[in-house]
């Protein structure tokens, strides 16, 4: 499965049981990852560094000419005192050996500089920690952690770490063992006199609604379009009642080499199929550009072509995906369908007249969705929201926990806002939400919720979306950090993702 990327965003406050307040809380989205260089140092090159290091001195380049920043303990700065309209963030750096290696930067959102240690002339000393503290406005900023020598905080079996704060609320925590030469991590600054993204409580009280679009028939026309590669001969497919080996229809000719062929398999009533492709080394794209497309009722389910062996894709006819869905499913449902037909058919530098593509509901992804989201509910004290290991499935993760209104059910808008709409001007990979939500080969959604009361009595929640097929695999291949090339694979009719058919199948 490809690694998605996904930034940490934080909206902090600080726990009720140390502030004594009742309206603080914390919310985010993602998964706590470091942002590493694409390209990791051979072990050759780490070899050599080391080699390097151990010639220098301890204490990093000629004290003569620079000045190493006091300690904390000592030496820190008098507290600072900010408005109404600022809050309080507190940056605190622990260095192990070699810590002149280490500085960092806080920008805001237009790339400015608000903070950069340890100035100029000046560096960190070793097995030390300082604290700067300084009051910023609410918005996104972004801390940059550089390593002048490309491998990271640690030294001698010990390891530094960084930790910004939020009033009192730790918002970013890096303390990682891997060797890194810059780390970039997003965080937000709030207020904390008051509600700054969501107002109110839950939405339960109204009623979301939506058409699934179904209509009953007594068969529905079915047909494959087949177009093999240079060897046709080794190409077939059957299709069988789904859990049943009893053949329905099956290719009924040869086709020679780089031909194709749509096969009409009949009107074929509701119920689950099993459609299965077999070829030694697939159709695509080893000896040629072959591919197959089963299409329902003129409308195209999926298509494929790159296997080894065989590939099999269960569906359902007459199926009418809308069926027992929860209000609150077509919440999450709505919030994305209305983001992706806006974004789906504008006209950007990448794409243009694309016709919008709606998710279905699954609940075979909801169904996921929620045994994940009630697993998450053990890491509530944790930092991060960590994705799900081994699963195929695109998936977006958030949280909200707290007192008061903090711990509240939120609307699902506000949480799918929080996918699209706060990183609609991010370049990927920190817009990795963003990209999953509107991926234009993904056709299906399911989304669950999760809620526990924590120990000190605050409230705790965890939604998860789940999405097939899945978004954000080959970014790198079209250069997607440089904006806003995320939108060539994003926008593409078809991917090599999965999984193709949400986990109960395709459905039209």
């Amino acid at each position: 499965m490809m690694k998605r990327v996904i930034p940490l965003i934080l909206i902090g406050g600080a726990a009720a049981s140390r502030l004594g307040l009742s309206n603080v809380g914390v919310e985010e989205t993602g998964d706590l990852i470091e942002f590493f260089p694409e390209e990791f140092p051979s072990r050759e090159e780490l070899l050599e560094r080391a080699r390097k290091l151990e010639e220098m001195p301890e204490q990093g380049p000629d004290l003569s000419l620079t000045q190493l920043v006091g300690d904390s303990q000592s030496e820190r700065r008098e507290a600072v005192s900010c408005s109404d309209s600022e809050a309080k963030v507190s940056v605190t750096l622990k260095t192990a050996g070699k810590g002149w290696q280490t500085s960092y930067v806080i920008k805001d959102s237009s790339n400015k500089s608000v903070l950069s240690m340890p100035g100029s002339n000046s560096q960190f000393g070793n097995n030390n920690s300082y604290t700067e503290e300084l009051c910023l406005e609410p918005g996104q900023y972004t801390l940059r952690l550089k390593d002048s020598n490309g491998d990271g905080m640690c030294s001698n079996g010990s390891c530094g770490s960084i930790k910004v704060e939020v009033g009192g609320s730790t918002v970013l925590n890096i303390a990682s063992k891997q060797a890194f030469s810059v780390v970039d991590k997003v965080f937000t600054v709030v207020l904390f006199s008051g509600r700054n993204s969501f107002s109110g409580s839950s939405s339960s009280s109204q009623t979301f609604t939506g058409d699934s679009g179904f209509e009953s028939k007594s068969c529905y026309d079915t047909s494959v379009y087949l177009k093999i590669d240079k060897y046709g001969k080794e190409t077939s497919f059957d299709i069988t009642k789904k859990g049943t080996s009893k053949s329905i229809f099956s290719k009924t000719k040869p086709l020679g080499a780089y031909e194709d062929e749509t096969f009409d398999a009949g009107c074929l009533q509701p119920g689950d199929y099993t459609i299965t492709f077999t070829d030694i080394d697939g159709i695509c794209c080893k000896n040629g550009e072959g591919e197959f497309k089963l299409i329902i009722d003129g409308v195209e389910l999926f298509s494929g072509g790159s296997f080894v062996g065989s590939i099999s894709h269960d569906f359902k006819i007459g199926y009418d995906w809308g069926e027992g869905m929860a209000s609150r499913d077509w919440e999450y449902l709505l919030a994305h369908n209305k983001r992706r037909e806006d974004y789906h058919t504008r006209c950007t530098k990448n794409y243009c007249g694309k016709k919008y593509r709606p998710l279905k509901w699954s609940q075979g992804l909801a169904a996921d969705a929620k045994v994940y989201a009630n697993q998450l509910l053990d890491s509530c004290d944790d930092t991060g929201i960590h994705h799900e290991d081994g699963i195929e499935q695109g998936e977006n993760l958030a949280k909200n926990k707290g007192h008061g209104t903090w711990g509240d059910l939120y609307p699902a808008d506000n949480i799918v806002k929080r996918f699209v709409d706060n990183e609609a001007t991010w370049a990927w990979h920190k817009n990795a939400h963003l990209t999953q939500a509107l991926w234009y080969a993904t056709k299906y959604l399911g989304c669950a919720e999760s809620v526990k009361t924590m120990s000190n009595g605050a409230t705790c929640r965890m939604q998860v979306c789940r999405y097939a097929k899945a978004g954000n695999c080959e970014m790198s291949k079209y250069d997607s950090e440089n904006w806003p090339n995320h939108e060539i694979p994003m926008m593409m009719d078809d991917t090599a993702c999965g999984p193709v058919c949400p986990p109960e199948g395709c459905y039209i």
